[in-house]
């Protein structure tokens, strides 16, 4: 349809038609906005940009000079996104300055002089040694018997949380008529968290459990220590056997007592153990009963009547509680009776014996204390004790 224009129109005047303004200049009609300029062709311009002059449109290119990111201030306060790959995903032809986050190593790394060169360690511990787990959000690595924990990598934060075990001491043996030995000290208990490591190769000494006694003036013998990244769990102390004192030594908990003249509980370490129970009975009769050994988180029970005193009660471990018996470590075991046998403790305490038996072993791997013997009726009715359980460490850190 034209446009139908005013017939006699004055200078300046206006006409709007179709969003279009016409102004009269006293010679003719001029329009605003003008035509707009045409849109330049696509061909041979793929992956340019439109762009303008403010008058005609055309395409350009994108262009990023050195001096426009370098020598630059960066007010930002959110963060500068650095390349993250693979080693495999490498640039294939990379130049020095590059910079990149390697997600196969854990190290930011930069390429200068013809090669790939590590920065920093960005990542968590990586290690290896002993039976390694993973529960929740931790690696766990659980030494029962010695070796070496090998830290390969560590961040300069990288901290571990352990638990080290002494073994637990053996039962006192028994070889006369009527006679009960003393249960076993548990080993020491140490839990220690947010202790640093670096990339080395740390030596883990796993104690091994007491020997039982066997027979008469066989005392049951100490557990070993444990050492790991400088610290030492202490074993527990060994049962007493009929007339003879539990052995003298540096030792977590003390063993029990036996039955007879001068044969005494040992003691604790303050720290680490507590003192062996007293025996009960200087006679060879049913009335007799061994003492429990020390725990390494309460004394040991004395005999009393002709029933064996409990062992001690270990330490409820706070952090590695998936471990152990149901968590506890260190118990003491328990002593011989004629009548009623002492009871092993939590912890891993074995139980002693009844009337010609042999002293229950601590359970293995909880530093838990062998069971106290029980003679019988005949003089030469030699029992064992039981064998002390052995240690355990245990490391753990951020999986």
């Amino acid at each position: 349809m034209p446009i139908s224009f005013p017939l006699s129109p004055t200078l300046n005047q206006t006409y709007t038609y179709n969003s279009v303004t016409w102004t009269y200049n006293g010679k003719g009609w001029t329009k605003s906005p003008t035509a707009a300029s045409a849109f330049p062709t696509q061909t041979g311009n793929s992956g340019k940009y439109l762009t303008t002059n403010g008058t005609a449109a055309s395409w350009g290119t994108l262009s990023v000079t050195p001096t426009a990111v370098s020598d630059q201030t960066n007010t930002s306060t959110g963060a500068f996104d650095l390349p993250t790959g693979t080693t495999a995903q490498r640039p294939v032809s990379p130049t020095d300055g590059y910079t990149r986050i390697n997600s196969t190593t854990n190290y930011l790394e930069v390429y200068y002089n013809s090669a790939w060169n590590n920065l920093n360690y960005i990542g968590g511990i990586t290690a290896t040694g002993g039976t390694t787990s993973t529960i929740g959000t931790y690696k766990y690595h659980s030494f029962t018997t010695s070796g070496t924990f090998n830290v390969v990598e560590a961040p300069p934060t990288g901290t571990i949380d352990i638990i080290i075990v002494g073994g637990g001491g053996g039962g006192g043996g028994s070889g006369y008529a009527e006679t009960r030995g003393g249960g076993g000290g548990g080993g020491g208990v140490l839990e220690y968290t947010n202790i640093s490591v670096g990339a080395q190769v740390y030596t883990i000494t796993v104690g091994a459990g007491g020997a039982g006694g066997l027979g008469l003036s066989a005392n049951g013998s100490q557990g070993a220590s444990s050492t790991a990244l400088g610290y030492t769990a202490l074993g527990g102390g060994g049962g007493a056997v009929y007339g003879v004192a539990s052995p003298t030594g540096t030792f977590s908990s003390g063993g029990g007592g036996g039955t007879g003249s001068g044969s005494a509980a040992g003691l604790g370490t303050s720290g680490q153990g507590f003192a062996g129970g007293a025996g009960m009975g200087y006679s060879q009769s049913s009335g007799t009963a061994g003492g429990g050994g020390g725990g390494a988180g309460a004394a040991g029970g004395a005999g009393s009547g002709g029933t064996g005193g409990a062992g001690g009660a270990g330490k409820a471990a706070t952090i590695f509680t998936t471990f152990g018996a149901s968590g506890i470590f260190g118990g003491g075991g328990g002593g011989g009776g004629g009548v009623t046998a002492g009871a092993g403790s939590s912890g891993g305490g074995g139980a002693g014996a009844l009337y010609s038996g042999a002293g229950v072993a601590g359970t293995p791997n909880t530093g838990g204390g062998g069971g106290g013997s029980s003679a019988g009726s005949s003089v030469s009715d030699n029992r064992a004790g039981g064998l002390g359980g052995a240690g355990i460490v245990i490391i753990r850190y951020r999986a």
